[in-house]
């Protein structure tokens, strides 16, 4: 497995990414920002529920906070401002609307709200964090949503 990046006129210069995998640990700090689709389901009384975008910057952390066990990490809290302020900023949200042609052929339109986080994250279960990197989080992931990309914490 890899991960690259472009290398100006000359194409793409590729990276093996099992060894980040195998190096993931318990107990591990890490920076991470991650561009994620936050949103909850709406149950309506005899109608398939409708997925809502959640358009503040507390619910969209919210909604990372209620992931992060599953996806093998918790967000350390920052001491300093409140014994709760997690670790983790919304940096950036994006409204996108774009055509999409279904399997039949109709068109419709894709509404997404996107969140980009930026934080630190502590692994507490390296398999599912594996798993996360490499399959994603949230939905919209077909739109680019859910790559989960760390760094070292250097401070």
């Amino acid at each position: 497995m890899s991960a690259g990046r472009t290398r100006v006129a000359i194409g793409w210069d590729t990276r093996p990414y099992t060894p980040l995998l195998e190096h993931l640990h318990t107990g591990m700090r890490l920076r991470f920002r991650l561009t994620a689709n936050p949103t909850r389901a709406i149950s309506r009384p005899g109608q398939r529920s409708v997925r809502t975008a959640l358009t503040t910057p507390a619910d969209q952390i919210q909604w990372l906070l209620g992931r992060a066990a599953a996806a093998g990490f918790t967000i350390p809290v920052d001491q300093r401002i409140s014994p709760a302020a997690p670790r983790v900023t919304v940096s950036a949200t994006r409204a996108l609307r774009f055509p999409r042609t279904t399997d039949s052929g109709a068109r419709r339109d894709v509404h997404l709200r996107t969140a980009t986080y930026d934080g630190l994250l502590d692994v507490v279960d390296p398999d599912a964090l594996r798993r996360t990197l490499t399959d994603g989080i949230g939905h919209g992931k077909a739109y680019g949503c859910g790559l989960l990309t760390l760094a070292r914490d250097t401070a």
